[in-house]
């Protein structure tokens, strides 16, 4: 009898753009929106998990938009990111 492997691909949206008033780095923001489209469009025609760390981010810098609490230089996250992106990862595999 032979296996069947079924091969998942996990997209992670990591585009970060306008987040954070500390950049070092700047993207303009319609470069990072049609990555991000693109990876969005990816990631639906091949029916993918989609972990839209881009959205979570914007979420999390409404309420303190200008603090580096959650990416340090606009592009990097903090250890507090880095544990947001994990819960979120998570999450978002187990659903």
């Amino acid at each position: 009898m032979m296996k069947r492997t079924v091969l998942s691909l996990l997209l992670l949206l990591t585009i970060l753009s306008g987040y954070s008033a500390h950049r070092v780095l700047y993207i303009g923001d319609s470069i990072t929106d049609s990555l991000a489209q693109i990876v969005r469009r990816i990631a639906s025609d091949y029916k993918t998990v989609l972990v839209p760390f881009d959205n979570m981010f914007a979420e999390l810098q409404k309420n303190e938009p200008a603090s580096k609490y959650w990416i340090w230089d606009g592009i990097h996250p903090t250890a507090a990111g880095h544990l947001r992106m994990a819960e979120l990862g998570e999450n978002t595999c187990r659903s």
